[in-house]
């Protein structure tokens, strides 16, 4: 079970969704799914190999309370920052989930 006070983030978790704008072209937008308390937790700052030569992107785990309906095609918006979810995992026996991200 996670301490209630250890929840002190509040992120909300976003999905993809496609719509149809007025000449028939299919958009795609991100929609809140659902906002939750988090612990968040600094995991380790990675360098990226981009086209214009090296960047540097964050590593975070949020651990909430334990879901199910959480992928890997979905996004975390925390601090008006946006991060692309690269693993979900469950911790314990349904305790916890860890959302392991990346700066996007």
């Amino acid at each position: 079970m996670i301490a209630a006070g250890s929840l002190n983030h509040r992120i909300t978790i976003r999905a993809a969704t496609t719509s149809v704008n007025e000449v028939g072209e299919q958009i795609e937008s991100w929609t809140a799914v659902t906002s939750v308390w988090a612990q968040r937790m600094s995991l380790k700052l990675v360098e990226v190999n981009r086209m214009a030569g090296l960047d540097q992107a964050a590593e975070i785990k949020f651990r909430i309370r334990h879901r199910t309906d959480l992928t890997t095609l979905m996004e975390v918006e925390h601090e008006r920052r946006r991060y692309r979810i690269t693993s979900v995992e469950e911790v314990g026996n349904r305790e916890a989930t860890d959302l392991f991200v990346r700066a996007i």
